[in-house]
């Protein structure tokens, strides 16, 4: 008999093909189930499917989900770290398959800061604008990680294993004292660069009014300076007095109910973003009186907040904003509705939900601890709260809930997992 033919090589295009048809699901259970059991249970299993799924970051990506998802479920704090430290390794493999994909690195990045090492986060999205500079969602990430890093709980960098040297200029940061001030100070100053450059850039028409989100972050950032005492980058000045005439044009408008412009006051901001370029995810939000709030329904009548346009290419952001939310609480949800490309570098779509919130009084960082006692309704002191969500979508026309955000009636602003 002839010998056998050596196998075809596994192309990448192939691979990536396998998991966009949903190939993970071979795996899935078994590394799911692993994790559940600890570090060194995932690694038992996981090492052998490493070898036959190489050729595809989104084997890495399932996988780092898995283990983000243990470290959820896990009420042992060591645990906890340990899970997050490992699925933050193992997301990273997905760099040495050297794909020079900006969907692929934003996956990458978006799991790293899922998992708390918001340091290399930032050093993949930075390759992420190099790759993709005419897109303006490389800047609005960019300039949401720098706001994150700024504001965070002392300990959150757990799982990177210690101080965040992401602060431009190398700053180290550290839990209190004049360094980690000065970090936070960069990150905020990083943030302003990036937004300001979003307002002052022509982008293309499939971007059109994603001026918008970034003008509601800028004026977040610019308070938070404000705050702190830091001086804003010239470009901040530049950009502002670009969108002051923009508004006084005929028929310029704000967020779908001319108005125009963006609100000064931030109460609560949930804003949901995706890595697939020409795709459609829809963010609905149901407030506390049962009113949602989500394409069909732009304006609320219970709360007055308002949603941005409905963003049908490119990858959003879609902005749920109420300048004065009432109190209780406000279920996040994320809908998986059209796609015009495959996620073949992925095998999936992920979207981030960050939210914000700077309700009737102080919310000291991101853990939602108490407000200022005495602080006046509607004053704005003290640092927003902000959270990020990151899940993946794999249906068409699946809804997913994503947070439940509840207010409390003195402002304290909470977000937990749905």
């Amino acid at each position: 008999a002839a010998p056998a033919a050596p196998a075809a090589p596994v192309t990448h295009a192939a691979a990536f093909a396998g998991y966009a048809a949903g190939a993970e699901r071979s795996y899935l259970p078994e590394l799911q189930a692993a994790a559940s059991r600890g570090p060194e249970a995932f690694l038992a299993a996981y090492t052998p499917l490493r070898e036959a799924h190489a050729a595809s970051p989104s084997f890495f990506c399932f996988a780092a989900g898995a283990l983000r998802d243990a470290a959820a479920a896990t009420a042992d704090a060591a645990a906890d770290v340990a899970l997050r430290r490992l699925s933050c390794r193992v997301i990273s493999n997905c760099l040495e398959v050297r794909v020079a994909d900006a969907q692929a690195l934003r996956t990458v990045a978006y799991g790293l800061l899922a998992a708390g090492d918001a340091s290399r986060a930032t050093a993949v999205l930075e390759r992420v604008l190099d790759l993709a500079p005419l897109e303006p969602q490389s800047r609005l990430d960019l300039a949401l990680v720098h706001m994150h890093a700024a504001v965070r709980a002392p300990g959150e960098t757990a799982a990177a294993g210690g101080a965040d040297p992401s602060a431009p200029g190398g700053a180290a940061e550290h839990d209190g004292g004049e360094s980690r001030g000065a970090a936070a100070s960069a990150h905020l100053v990083a943030a302003c660069e990036h937004l300001a450059a979003v307002l002052r850039l022509r982008w293309a028409p499939r971007f059109a009014e994603v001026e918008y989100p970034a003008l509601v972050l800028l004026r977040v950032a610019r308070q938070a300076c404000g705050r702190r005492g830091v001086a804003e980058p010239a470009a901040v000045a530049e950009a502002e007095a670009l969108i002051a005439g923009a508004e006084q044009r005929p028929g310029a408008t704000g967020p779908g109910d001319g108005s125009g412009g963006a609100e000064s006051q931030l109460g609560l901001l949930v804003w949901l973003g995706w890595d697939t370029d020409k795709t459609d995810v829809d963010l609905h939000v149901i407030e506390p009186g049962g009113t949602e709030v989500y394409y069909g329904n732009r304006k609320s009548l219970e709360t007055g907040a308002k949603l941005s346009r409905d963003f049908t290419q490119g990858y959003g952001p879609e902005v749920y904003l109420a300048p004065r939310p009432r109190g209780g609480t406000y279920r996040v949800r994320a809908k998986y509705f059209a796609s015009h490309q495959a996620s073949l570098a992925t095998g999936t779509t992920s979207v981030m939900v960050w939210t914000l919130g700077d309700a009737r009084g102080r919310v000291e960082g991101g853990d939602g601890r108490a407000a200022t006692p005495g602080a006046a309704a509607g004053e704005q002191v003290g640092e927003p709260t902000l959270d990020f969500r990151f899940v993946r979508l794999d249906t068409h026309k699946k809804m997913a809930d994503v947070a439940e955000v509840v207010v409390a009636g003195d402002g304290t602003v909470t977000v937990r997992g749905s």
